[in-house]
């Protein structure tokens, strides 16, 4: 064997435990996870439905997995921003992010330049809140029903104003949906958070708005609930009617979770889901509870489930696209 043939060899032989060293490494870093805290970015500003719905799980997460789960707030563009963050965070587990089930009504809008990400960049861990969708007025506003708003925007076309969390989130579309099945005209005013909206309802700037939560003002009794735009009534608020009891064929069920972006370990997923649908299922009583102080409702969905919900909104989200939403 000549000397080039014994150098060939010996660099293939190192090549190879290279890579050998490499799998090893990257099993070793995967039995070990988490060994680090994680960051948990949300979309949406401290006080929203999916930060306080982040902040109520993330304590059983930190005890089952023994690492801190840090909520890192990144809101703008319509969750446009911290949805970009998450997608292109690096690959690792270390990064998850609280991501709506319609999100995919962001490639709609029409804006400056079309979101950094696309459908595929985000793969569910586990889905666990749903959300309800409440129209809501001020404590003294003239209209004590659903169908009482509709006859009065009928004479006034364009008149009345409501708020939403944002211009082409799933609440402004749901508003728009409504107004074309009752045949009335409102005026939309976009605000940045529910935080936001509450104000500006209790504010008196619009006469009313579609939001997730009203942040306790509704059983505090300075909002009232026209109707919930949920396929049944809610538990904490058996007395307010479905959208649909009212007359009009809408539902509105948007569904929050946990993702990762594409591209983490099979393993470093699976790990992800058992802890999570175990923290869900072992602790369900105390989260269960707390989410519906909230008007919120908690629901155990593994990976393949939230997966199927995010499909079905996107192909709800299609059925809009070219169209203008005002």
């Amino acid at each position: 064997m000549s000397g080039k043939e014994i150098v060939h060899k010996i660099l293939l032989a190192g090549i190879i435990l290279f890579q050998f060293g490499l799998v090893f490494e990257a099993r070793a870093q995967e039995e070990a996870f988490p060994n680090r805290p994680v960051q948990v970015i949300v979309a949406w500003s401290p006080g929203s439905a999916a930060d306080v719905s982040a902040r109520i799980v993330a304590p059983y997460l930190e005890k089952y997995f023994k690492q801190p789960f840090v909520i890192v707030n990144k809101p703008g563009g319509g969750a446009r921003l911290g949805y970009t963050m998450i997608a292109k965070a690096k690959p690792d587990g270390y990064t998850i992010g609280q991501l709506s089930s319609v999100f995919s009504l962001g490639f709609i809008v029409e804006r400056a330049a079309p979101p950094e990400y696309t459908y595929d960049d985000f793969e569910p861990i586990c889905g666990f809140v749903k959300l309800s969708a409440l129209i809501v007025v001020n404590a003294d506003a003239p209209w004590k029903t659903l169908q009482e708003l509709v006859a009065d925007a009928k004479t006034k076309p364009g008149s009345i104003r409501y708020s939403t969390q944002g211009h082409g989130c799933v609440y402004h579309v749901a508003m728009i949906d409504f107004c074309n099945k009752a045949g009335i005209k409102l005026t939309h005013i976009p605000q940045t958070g529910v935080g936001a909206v509450v104000s500006t309802l209790l504010g008196k700037h619009v006469e009313l708005a579609m939001v997730a939560t009203t942040l306790g003002h509704l059983p505090a009794g300075r909002v009232r609930a026209l109707a919930v735009a949920t396929e049944q009534r809610l538990k904490r608020f058996p007395d307010i009617p479905t959208v649909i009891e009212s007359g009009y064929n809408l539902v509105c069920d948007p569904y929050s979770g946990h993702v990762v972006p594409k591209g983490v370990p099979k393993k470093i997923k699976e790990k992800l889901t058992r802890g999570h649908m175990q923290v869900l299922k072992e602790n369900e009583k105390p989260i269960s509870d707390a989410f519906l102080k909230l008007d919120e409702e908690l629901v155990i969905l593994n990976a393949d489930e939230y997966a199927k919900i995010q499909k079905r909104h996107y192909d709800f989200s299609m059925r809009y696209k070219g169209v203008e939403l005002d």
